[in-house]
């Protein structure tokens, strides 16, 4: 929160963007983690709301995780790239 208050930008210029949840991988080998990726996507959602920013929901656009569960694939940044220029637009 003290990140997004500190800015100078106007709010209707800021984005936050909840990352996609976590999925089952070599560095995610617990369910509990998942439903805490969700958790944190859901206080980015408010956080955004309650501060005046824009906001985008990361965990909607198809992102595909690696291996271990956290970072994208591939096809995973091309998802990515397509939400995030969809919200852009």
């Amino acid at each position: 929160m003290r990140t997004i208050a500190g800015l100078t930008l106007a709010r209707d210029r800021v984005l936050l963007i909840d990352p996609p949840p976590m999925a089952l991988g070599a560095w995610v080998p617990e369910e509990r983690l998942i439903e805490n990726s969700r958790t944190f996507a859901q206080l980015c959602k408010e956080l955004a709301e309650r501060m005046g920013v824009r906001f985008a929901d990361a965990g909607a656009w198809g992102v595909s995780l690696a291996y271990d569960g956290v970072h994208f694939t591939e096809a995973g940044h091309r998802a990515f790239a397509a939400g995030l220029l969809e919200v852009l637009r």
